[in-house]
């Protein structure tokens, strides 16, 4: 963007430019001159979520006084939309998450109705979950998780059997 304000002579010539040169209209420009392409260059890709929300809030920022004049502005970047995405699902997941688990203990209540297998199943899952992300799971390979998995296998088998054999009251 231009320091100084452009006057109207230089405007003029501008706009009869971007309306009739053939690289530009239609191209960048739309060919009634309402729509426009603004292309910005950045001095090197943000790789981080601060660095892509940083590069958000400074594009905001300089768009912030065009918007109010009431133009409206679509922006779309790679960066942007990487950070968009971990926006909006980090948001999905504070809401679908809770909602799930609901609905994973309703149905496993309905299929048991016994609160210690309900809690036995419960601990199983999380267990799984966990280990999915243990250390010597994923550091030490295929082979320990599997004499891992085997072992949880069993306690999975064993362990209802037991459990359904104790006297209930």
């Amino acid at each position: 963007m231009p320091d100084d304000p452009l006057d109207s002579n230089t405007l003029a010539r501008l706009k009869e430019f971007s309306l009739t040169h053939p690289l530009v209209r239609n191209l960048m420009v739309s060919a009634d001159g309402r729509h426009t392409l603004i292309t910005a260059t950045v001095p090197s890709e943000p790789q981080s979520a601060d660095a892509q929300r940083a590069l958000r809030g400074e594009i905001d920022t300089v768009l912030e006084p065009f918007r109010a004049e009431g133009l409206r502005f679509t922006v779309l970047a790679l960066p942007l939309v990487e950070e968009e995405v971990r926006r909006t699902l980090g948001a999905d997941l504070r809401r679908f998450v809770p909602a799930a688990l609901g609905l994973l203990l309703a149905i496993l209540w309905l299929a048991f109705r016994s609160w210690r297998l309900l809690l036995l199943v419960l601990i199983t899952v999380f267990a799984v979950f966990w280990c999915s992300s243990f250390p010597p799971v994923v550091h030490f390979g295929l082979l320990s998780a599997a004499a891992f998995l085997g072992g949880l296998g069993g306690v999975l088998v064993f362990l209802p059997a037991g459990l359904c054999r104790w006297p209930t009251r």
